[in-house]
């Protein structure tokens, strides 16, 4: 209806004409350095700040050179970001963070068998 209205081709909010801002470009050619080292990286902020536009630009980003796995969940706590984390990497979840953390590090470095 907005677009009939004001007479666009696309969603005036879509993120696939999306530009990053320069800080925004910071963090992402950041996860791409630690994508393509194997790292694990979390990027938690407050809403508006870009998180999905930057998730938009990874899953785009050359996926012959890069694997990114992304678990995309608002409004959780950092226990439940941990417990989601837990579930897609087949991790069980333990209830003291500490624990939890250090499985999931653990996880994402053995060795590919």
């Amino acid at each position: 209806m907005i677009r009939s209205y004001f007479g666009l081709s696309n969603h005036p909010f879509a993120p696939e004409g999306a530009a990053l801002l320069k800080q925004q470009q910071e963090i992402f050619d950041t996860l791409i350095v630690h994508c393509q080292q194997g790292g694990m990286c979390l990027l938690l902020g407050e809403p508006g700040t870009g998180k999905t536009t930057i998730k938009e630009m990874l899953r785009r980003y050359d996926d012959k050179r890069l694997i990114t796995p992304i678990v995309s969940r608002t409004l959780h706590t950092y226990r439940n970001t941990l417990r989601l984390l837990c579930q897609a990497f087949s991790v069980d979840f333990h209830h003291d963070v500490f624990q939890c953390e250090k499985a999931l590090v653990e996880e994402v470095f053995l060795p590919a068998l």
